[in-house]
C-alpha cells in the first residue's frame, strides 16, 4: 500500500492503516531512535519512542499533507522524540557503569575502569556551579554550546571560557591523581 493512501485512510480514522504504518515503518523508526540514543537509551526507552512516534502520527491525523512518501515526516518526528527522551536521560545520573562497554576485557580490566569512573565522578564533584553544569551539559548530555549559553543566561563566549577552564581543571587533578592521557 503506498504511503499516500496510509494517509487518506488514516484521515478516515481507519485503525487498519496505522497498523500496516507500524507494520511498515517501526524497524525504521527503532533504527533512528537507536541511532541517535547509542548507549544512553536502554531497549525499552526504543520501543516506548517508536510506540510514541505512532501515537502522534494517530493524533495528528487530521493534519498530514497528501504526499508521496511518510518516510521522512516518520524520521524527523522519529528524531525530535529520541533527542526528547535523551534530554529526560541528561538530568539523570550522567556518569553510570552503564557507561562503561566492555568486550574480552578481563576482571581486572574492569576494576579498573570503575575505579577511573568513580574518580572522575568525584572530581567533577569538586567543581563549582556553574562549571560542573555547564561542563556536564557539554559532555555528558550532548547540549550544543548555544543551548547552555540559554540555559545559564550567559554569553557563549563565557560558556567557552568556562568549558576550557573546566577542562583544564580535570586534566590537573587528573594528572594528580596519577592518570595521563596521550593527546
Amino acid at each position: 500500500m503506498e504511503d499516500y493512501i496510509i494517509i487518506k485512510r488514516l484521515k478516515q480514522n481507519k485503525e487498519k492503516a496505522l497498523e500496516y504504518l507500524i507494520e511498515r515503518y517501526s524497524s525504521y523508526v527503532v533504527s533512528i531512535a537507536a541511532r541517535i540514543g547509542g548507549r544512553l537509551l536502554s531497549i525499552q526507552d526504543v520501543e516506548e519512542i517508536a510506540s510514541d512516534v505512532f501515537y502522534a502520527i494517530w493524533k495528528n491525523r487530521g493534519n498530514l499533507i497528501e504526499t508521496g512518501s511518510l518516510k521522512p515526516y516518520i524520521a524527523q518526528i522519529a528524531r525530535n522524540m529520541t533527542k526528547t527522551r535523551l534530554c529526560h536521560k541528561r538530568e539523570e545520573e550522567p556518569l553510570d557503569e552503564d557507561m562503561l562497554v566492555f568486550s574480552s576485557e578481563g576482571v581486572d580490566e574492569l576494576i579498573i575502569h570503575k575505579e577511573q569512573l568513580q574518580f572522575l565522578r568525584d572530581t567533577i564533584s569538586l567543581l563549582n556551579y556553574p562549571d560542573k553544569d555547564i561542563l556536564l551539559s557539554y559532555y555528558f548530555w550532548n547540549y550544543k554550546l548555544t543551548e547552555i549559553a540559554e540555559r545559564f543566561d550567559l554569553p557563549l563566549s563565557t560558556i567557552k571560557s568556562k568549558l576550557y577552564r573546566g577542562r583544564s581543571e580535570l586534566v590537573k587533578r587528573f594528572e594528580e591523581g596519577g592518570y595521563y592521557y596521550e593527546a
